[in-house]
C-alpha cells in the first residue's frame, strides 16, 4: 500500500536538530520500500500546537503493509518534540484510486478532448475546426467584481434609451406610453384606497353592533 506521512518537529529547533528527530522517527518504520523524504520548511502554524507557533514541516512517501506505521503511532505520541502527525493511506483516497484506474483516465481524457473543442470553437467563431496546439486552451477572461456590477446598469441604460424610462421623476410625461402607465398606477391606488376605506367601514360597524348587544 501507499502511504503518505505529514510530520511537524518543533519550530524552535534548528535546522539539524529538526532533521535529527526527522531521521529518528523514520527509524520506526518497518517493512517499507521506497521511501523518500522532502522537507517543506519551516512555516507559521494556523493556531498554536502545543504552544509553538511554527513548525518543521516534512513528507514521507513510501509503500508498506498495515503494520509499517504501527512504532512510527506510538513514539510519534511519545516524543515532545513532534508537533503532530498526519498518516494518508493513498489507496483508500478515491483521488488516487481514480488516478490508477483505466476506465477513469480513459472517461478524463475524453472529458478533456471534449472541453478542448468546445474552448476552441469559443475561441475562433469563424473557424471551429482549427485544432488546440497548446495543453490548456486559453479562456475568456473573467470579468471582475466591479466588471459585473457595472454590466447590469449598462444593459438597463441600453434598455432605457430604447424603450424609455417608466420613472415618474426622469419620464416625458407627454409621452402615450407614460400616460397609459401613470393611469394605471392612479387606478390601482384608487381603487386599493377603496377597499381599504370598505374594510374600515365594516369592522366599525361590527364594532358598534357588537357594543349594542352588551347594552
Amino acid at each position: 500500500m501507499q502511504y503518505n506521512i505529514i510530520l511537524l518537529v518543533d519550530g524552535s529547533l534548528s535546522l539539524e536538530q529538526a532533521n535529527q528527530v526527522n531521521e529518528k522517527q523514520q527509524q520506526t518504520l518497518t517493512n517499507v520500500e521506497g521511501l523518500q523524504t522532502e522537507y517543506l520548511g519551516l512555516k507559521e502554524l494556523a493556531y498554536p500546537i502545543k504552544k509553538q507557533l511554527s513548525a518543521h514541516y516534512y513528507r514521507w512517501k513510501f509503500s508498506g503493509d498495515n503494520q509499517s506505521t504501527k512504532d512510527f503511532k506510538r513514539t510519534a505520541n511519545i516524543n515532545k518534540q513532534v508537533l503532530r502527525e498526519l498518516i494518508i493511506n493513498l489507496e483508500r483516497e478515491y483521488g488516487y484510486l481514480a488516478s490508477i484506474n483505466p476506465k477513469k483516465q480513459q472517461l478524463a481524457l475524453q472529458k478533456r478532448a471534449k472541453y478542448d473543442e468546445i474552448i476552441a470553437r469559443e475561441n475562433n467563431p469563424e473557424n471551429p475546426d482549427v485544432p488546440v496546439t497548446s495543453g490548456l486552451a486559453s479562456t475568456q477572461p473573467r470579468l471582475s467584481r466591479t466588471e459585473k456590477a457595472q454590466k447590469p446598469k449598462e444593459e438597463l441604460w441600453d434598455v432605457v434609451q430604447k424603450m424609455g424610462n417608466f420613472d415618474s421623476v426622469q419620464a416625458n410625461p407627454y409621452r402615450p406610453r407614460f400616460k397609459r402607465f401613470n393611469a394605471e398606477h392612479v387606478n390601482q391606488r384608487q381603487n386599493q384606497q377603496n377597499n381599504n376605506n370598505n374594510r374600515f367601514d365594516r369592522n366599525r360597524n361590527r364594532q358598534h353592533n357588537r357594543f349594542k348587544d352588551k347594552q
